[in-house]
């Protein structure tokens, strides 16, 4: 997954004077797909994400898959 927001944080911009006609519609975005290949990641293993911000990388690690389901216990 890469999210890249240059010189900014990520948001939808102002639509301003042509309102919901204005760039495109929000409502058409689609969602990922859980396929074989995504599931294929979800290991135990540790996992590294890189964050990119003002022309830096800075690398997050996880002791554990960022991207697997958590289960918790009911209460």
């Amino acid at each position: 997954m890469m999210v890249e927001a240059t010189n900014s944080s990520y948001q939808l911009p102002d639509k301003g004077l042509v309102g919901p006609h204005a760039i495109f519609d929000p409502a058409i975005l689609d969602t990922p797909r859980i396929d074989d290949a995504f599931k294929a990641q979800q290991t135990e293993d540790e996992w590294r994400v890189l964050v990119k911000r003002r022309n830096q990388l800075t690398t997050i690690t996880y002791p554990f898959n960022r991207w697997m389901p958590w289960v918790g216990k009911g209460i």
